[in-house]
């Protein structure tokens, strides 16, 4: 996990210079809605581009994207049937935890738990 997520960070920071990068800021009613602050960035991978929001923020930021990566795991999850709906729960550290409490709190135990479940070849194939 710790491989696959090292590998995605460095894979933006080698792949993102200014001439790949469209701005998207039609994304920002959704940040203000939700009365928060932050970025997103899209990476095609067909075209080597990003489509990101508030790249000043993505630059100056120095907030740790670690459990960003809990929203892919969550929708492989979802899609292997690992996860059926948000009251899905998973026993992690002897405690069985709901999949909507995991993510509000960013239980770190509970997505490893999950992405242990999926399997490393099956997370790879859907993040390929």
């Amino acid at each position: 996990m710790k491989y696959v997520f090292a590998v995605i960070m460095v894979s933006c920071l080698v792949a993102c210079n200014s001439s790949n990068i469209s701005k998207d800021d039609q994304l920002e009613k959704y940040f203000k809605e939700a009365g928060v602050n932050g970025c997103f960035a899209v990476f095609n991978n067909g075209k080597g581009s990003f489509n990101m929001y508030n790249l000043a923020w993505y630059k100056d930021s120095t907030a740790a994207p670690s459990h960003t990566f809990n929203v892919a795991t969550s929708l492989i999850g979802l899609q292997v049937g690992k996860l059926f709906n948000e009251k899905s729960t998973l026993k992690n550290s002897s405690v069985t935890t709901s999949f909507d409490s995991a993510f509000i709190q960013n239980n770190t135990s509970f997505f490893s738990s999950l992405t242990t479940s999926i399997g490393k070849d099956t997370l790879q194939t859907w993040l390929d």
